[in-house]
């Protein structure tokens, strides 16, 4: 249902609910109403307790406070909507509310003016408040600020993978980089691709099948690449003390096997059991 253009000279420029009732308002949609003198453009409600379901409110404007909705007293609900764009003169231009105990749960609010939301509610969950809706890059109808943004730079992660600019190579819906960089998978050259992937790919060679690229063991000092750091390792080591541009064993990469090699080995010495 789409009530559209009403006004009141006070409360409530759509619906005006008192006197203890509790009725439920489902699947509507709530635009450019008006109330003239008083609260609530959309919905006012006074000591009453309503449950408003997946509605949305858009436009709509309060002389006072309450562009979309105004509660006082009783225990309403709103659930699942969305509310945008509307205007009070004073308090919030979303949803205002006087000695109420107003649940809200998985609701977008966002665009309001002066504010999105007057008065304490119980947060139900999942609900996206935001002074600005701003862009949809990912097209999913929801504002960006809504979306997972994993690094925080205001493109949602969907919109990040599906443009190329990110990679989710582990195929969770998640950006590598985020991933590597929060810890939950491990990096060990640094060029933000989970180790597993690398190895899948064939971007790094696995010889002992233990998801680490080769180059990051033999970087270590695990010359053998036996998943340890012990004797064998250094015995390698020594072997090729000294030799120029040798095929492993130059951890520091300066082109020769010498006491720096040496002391990395010693350094991450981890014989096997």
């Amino acid at each position: 249902m789409v009530l559209e253009g009403g006004a009141h000279q006070n409360n409530g420029g759509s619906i005006l609910v008192v006197s203890n009732s509790s009725p439920a308002i489902i699947d509507c949609r709530f635009i450019d109403n008006r109330s003239l003198n008083g609260n609530g453009g959309a919905i006012a409600t006074v000591d009453s307790s309503p449950v408003v379901l997946d509605c949305q409110f858009i436009g709509n404007e309060a002389a006072a406070t309450g562009g979309a909705m105004y509660f006082f007293g009783g225990e309403p609900l709103v659930e699942r909507c969305r509310v945008t764009d509307n205007l009070a003169s004073a308090g919030a231009g979303g949803i205002a509310g006087e000695t109420t105990s107003l649940g809200l749960g998985d609701s977008i609010i966002c665009s309001n003016l002066p504010t999105q939301v007057l008065d304490s509610y119980t947060d139900d969950g999942g609900n996206c408040i935001l002074a600005d809706c701003g862009n949809d890059l990912d097209e999913n109808g929801l504002p960006d600020g809504c979306d997972p943004d994993c690094d925080g730079d205001g493109e949602p992660d969907t919109y990040e993978l599906s443009s190329g600019q990110s990679l989710d190579c582990t195929g969770d819906g998640i950006p590598d980089e985020c991933q590597v960089l929060d810890g939950r998978f491990p990096d060990c050259n640094g060029n933000l691709v989970p180790d597993q992937c690398d190895v899948a790919d064939g971007t790094g060679a696995d010889t002992n099948g233990n998801d680490v690229p080769d180059a990051c063991e033999l970087a270590d000092g695990d010359l053998n690449l036996d998943g340890c750091i012990g004797g064998a390792d250094l015995a390698i080591l020594l072997s090729l003390w000294g030799l120029p541009n040798p095929p492993i064993g130059d951890l520091n990469g300066d082109g020769v096997i010498s006491g720096p090699d040496l002391a990395t080995i010693l350094a991450n010495w981890n014989p096997c059991p």
